[in-house]
């Protein structure tokens, strides 16, 4: 049973000097009906915790606004077989901590959501008998059979640091996105847009 958080929650995110949305900091307020079970990527399968932390953790590829497959941390991929497809990721991109991303962290992530005890997204990847890391920046992800819905279903796997991946709980997740999470006082999150983040592009 999913544990639901109660009362309202407050998301407080910070604009940061020079985003090139406004000229100084200005922060910005969002309100939801419920907390976040949980800050974990993996532990929870709910709106609340996924549209919350999705500004701050990505996964390999994302949805466009018309629920389009588009790249994300991988830049480009294709489907060798019906059994494997491989990713190309985008150099030079930096978790909020400065660490740069790698195939490794991609593994890492995939498997922590497949095998986790208290992941409830092991439905996604189930089907994923291999990830790999072939090369610093090269995914090649192998399933069991033939799995149409991977690359829908992987948008859900968000990307951590390998490092990361191996806490038992993670309470502040390290991500890719445009913001970050600066702290978590009593039932708000505040966040700081990350001045180097640029997006998806091609």
């Amino acid at each position: 049973m999913k544990r639901r958080g109660t009362g309202l929650w407050v998301g407080l995110a910070v604009l940061a000097t020079g985003c090139g949305i406004f000229p100084a900091e200005k922060p910005v307020v969002v309100a939801q009906q419920s907390q976040p079970s949980t800050f974990d990527p993996h532990f929870a399968n709910e709106t609340v915790v996924s549209s919350t932390l999705s500004n701050v953790v990505e996964g390999l590829v994302r949805f466009s606004s018309y629920l389009e497959v588009q790249p994300a941390l991988a830049v480009r991929w294709q489907q060798e077989n019906p059994t494997t497809i491989r990713f190309w990721l985008r150099r030079g991109v930096a978790f909020h901590n400065g660490q740069e991303l790698t195939a490794q962290d991609v593994v890492a992530s995939v498997l922590r959501a497949r095998d986790h005890p208290r992941s409830q997204l092991k439905h996604l990847v189930r089907d994923v008998v291999g990830v790999t890391a072939e090369e610093p920046f090269t995914v090649v992800v192998r399933t069991a059979g033939p799995a149409p819905t991977i690359l829908k279903r992987l948008v859900f796997v968000l990307v951590v640091p390998a490092d990361q991946a191996k806490d038992q709980e993670i309470q502040v997740p390290i991500g890719t996105g445009p913001y970050r999470i600066v702290k978590r006082p009593g039932t708000s999150l505040e966040m700081r847009a990350v001045a180097w983040w640029g997006g998806p592009r091609s």
